[in-house]
This record gives structure tokens, sequence and C-alpha cells, in this order.
């Protein structure tokens, strides 16, 4: 599977903190609400409290409402404007616990539950998360409609790596009428994620239909259609992007793209004239070009080989066929070196200039087989892979570090991670309500 670069930095995951955008109030006649009893002193102290949050001075609100929240039973309006008060002032905990009180004391009120939600996902507490959303969804019924709540809902799932779920809950709102651009975006990653290539496209193109102007859409297509392996679109979604916005990225990218075709064109006038070589092979993989690649490597007649052996478990790890792709690996300290990517330097280079190009590539082959065990999680096999680089002169450190790595992995296991994800979709803020 290739995954080109996302416009935005994802070898980290996203820091996720929920900031109030838009103050919703509900005091538009207190002694109405919820049925509750509100006195003319406490109606005062809400007020007052309500015009300093409307001027953002939250820690003289808190201070108003300080009488209200020390009973048993605080009022309602109370809980909402001190959460409120305690996001403003970035106190997350503080407010975490203020929304917590209020769904125990009020819990058929949604949108205590919502704000929990919102609070819950501001600290990563996705699983926590989901249970507030499912909530909101629940009181809302079926008078709620396509509730929003979706939207949080299936967020929630994707960060917990329940890419399924996660689509089947945004696929209640992107199937509507009235589809907003976020809700495609989040569904998009869920289905890259689920390696659904095809679906990904197709709502790629409803996206760009709805905001045919925002470049970085342009730019997930042709992610995706390479990925499909579908160039000539890819090349169209890029010329599209490079025309909205010129960036030195889309012009490689497509510079890559029409080479494509060259190269194609190339391998083929080559194999008319001469045998097939690992150059060539290299060139198609260059090119993108990895089942060509594996048929032309197929049809070499040289003995296995360390070189081969490695361009194979290259073409497979790009194909997404992982397991095929270590098995190559595993055989490569075995076989022979043959110089066969640099063949006019055989017989030129003495034993330790050969010796320096064989462990290079024992060098790469280690890497490879690591990543690809620790993009798969297993952390043991990762680490053992990377104490054999240690061994190699001149990468103890590399080596012995990323086996270190490997071991703080191993260390949390039973804690709950989060590994960085390739393509997280960033979370539209809502309002506190």
């Amino acid at each position: 599977m290739l995954i080109f670069p996302s416009p935005s930095p994802l070898t980290r995951m996203v820091s996720m903190r929920i900031l109030t955008v838009f103050l919703v109030f509900f005091l538009s006649a207190p002694l109405l609400y919820g049925q509750e009893h509100v006195s003319q002193r406490d109606y005062a102290l809400l007020e007052k409290s309500q015009a300093c949050l409307q001027k953002e001075a939250p820690a003289e609100a808190l201070e108003t409402l300080r009488p209200l929240l020390a009973r048993k039973r605080p009022l309602s309006f109370a809980l909402s404007y001190a959460g409120l008060a305690y996001a403003l002032l970035g106190n997350d905990a503080k407010a975490l616990q203020t929304w917590q009180q209020a769904v125990s004391l009020y819990p058929a009120k949604k949108n205590f539950c919502y704000n929990l939600g919102m609070a819950q996902m501001g600290q990563e507490l996705f699983a926590p998360a989901l249970n507030s959303f499912q909530r909101v969804i629940a009181l809302e019924g079926e008078a709620g409609g396509l509730s929003p709540a979706y939207y949080y809902l299936a967020f929630a799932y994707y960060r917990l790596g329940q890419f399924s779920s996660a689509e089947e809950a945004i696929s209640r709102l992107t199937s509507g009428a009235a589809v907003k651009g976020h809700w495609l975006l989040l569904q998009i990653h869920c289905q890259i994620a689920r390696q659904r290539w095809k679906a990904a496209e197709e709502s790629g193109r409803q996206l760009v239909r709805l905001a045919p102007t925002v470049v970085s859409n342009w730019q997930l297509l042709a992610q995706i259609a390479v990925n499909r392996r579908a160039y000539p679109r890819a090349t169209a979604y890029l010329e599209v992007a490079q025309a909205l916005v010129s960036r030195p990225g889309n012009t490689q990218m497509l510079s890559r793209l029409y080479g494509i075709q060259h190269a194609f064109n190339e391998e083929v006038r080559v194999q008319e004239v001469g045998a097939p070589t690992l150059l060539q092979v290299e060139e198609l993989i260059r090119s993108c070009q990895y089942s060509q690649a594996l048929v032309r490597l197929d049809l070499l007649g040289d003995p296995p080989n360390m070189e081969s052996s490695y361009v194979r478990a290259r073409i497979h790890y790009a194909l997404g066929q992982n397991s095929l792709a270590l098995a190559c690996l595993r055989l490569l300290p075995q076989q022979r070196y043959l110089c066969l990517l640099a063949p006019n330097s055989v017989g030129q280079l003495g034993g330790k200039a050969l010796r320096h190009k064989k462990d290079g590539l024992r060098v790469q082959a280690f890497l490879l087989a690591g990543q690809i065990y620790w993009l798969d999680h297993h952390w043991q096999e990762a680490r053992d892979i990377f104490k054999q680089l240690e061994l190699l002169p001149g990468y103890g450190e590399i080596g012995g570090g990323l086996a270190d790595c490997m071991q703080s992995l191993l260390d949390e296991e039973g804690e709950e991670f989060f590994a960085p994800q390739l393509l997280d979709p960033p979370l539209m803020v809502g309002e506190i309500r």
C-alpha cells in the first residue's frame, strides 16, 4: 500500500484540545426552565454570572456561582455556567468533573451529556465519550432526526481503532441530503483505514463537489487514486490542486505520476532489445508499477541472491503483502551478494568495498523488517530485528536506540496505547451547549 504524505503532519498523534468557540445560553427565562424553582435571589446570581461570561470573565462568574454550587443539588443553570467557566479558564479536569456532576443530577438533560462528551474528547477519553454521545442520541430519539452527535460518536470510534463502527456511525449523517464536509472527511478516513479504496474515492468525489476549491480535498483524492493504481485519475486530481494553489509538493508528485507512463514505455522498449535486469525492476518500482515489477522480477534468471530478495520484499511491502515481504527478508542473510544493482562496478571493488555494500543492503533489510513489525504492533519481533542491526559496524547507536524504543512499548503492554495514525481526520470543534 502506497500512502503519500498528507498536507498536514501525520507522524504524530493528532492533539485534540476542545476549546469553547461559542457560548450558547439557556437562561432566557430561568424561572420556566425544566420546571426548576428559582428564587429571586438565585435568579439574580445566575443573571450576574451570565453577564460575567458574556464579558469573558470566567473567574468572576465562578465566584458569583459559589453559593449556588455549594448546595447538595445545585441548579442545572449553575452547573451549566460553572462548566463553561472552567472550560474558559482551561481547567479541563474541573470542567469534566462539573459535567459529570450535572449528568448524575440531571440525567435527562441531553445538553449535559453532550458537554460531558466534548470534555471527555478534549482529554482523549474516547471510551467514556462513546457512552456520553450514545446517551445524547438515545435522549433525542426519533424526534432528534440525524443528530450531530453521530459525528463525535464516529470520531471516538475512529480514535479507538474501531473503524467499522466509526464508518457505520458517520454514514448515518452522510447518507442524508444536507451533508457537511467534515462528515465526509471523517468517512473517507474510516474507509482508508479499512482499505476500502473504491468507497473512499466515491466519498472523495462527493467531498470535492461540496467544496471544489479546497486544495487538500483534491490532494486526498489523488492519494486514494494512487493506492488504487489509477494513475491517470491521480494525475487529474493533482492537476486541479495545482491549478488552485501551486505547491512544490504537488509539482513533485505530478512529475512522478507523469513519469509512470514514460517509464512503462521505456520498459517495453528495453524488453524488446534486451534481457530483463534488476535495474529495470527498480525503474518500475520508482514509477509505482509494483505488479509489473513483480512480473519482471520473476523473469530474471539469476540464482537467489540478496539484491533480488530485498527488491522482492519492497514490492510485496508496497502491495500490502507484509507476510511475503518478511519471508523474503528472512532469506536474505544466507544469500550471496552479486552486485546486480551496480553491475559495472563488478571487478573494480575490493573486498572491503564489497563488504560495505553488502552490509549496507543488510542494514536496509533490517530496517524494512523492523518497520513492518513495528507498524503491525509486533514489538518483540521488531526489537529483535533492531538488536541484529545493532551488531553491524557503525549502526550500534541506531540499532540500540530503535531496540530500546520497542522495549519501551513492550513495557507499556497492558496500558491503553494509541499508535500514530497515518491518516487522521481533523476534529471539528462543536459548541458547548
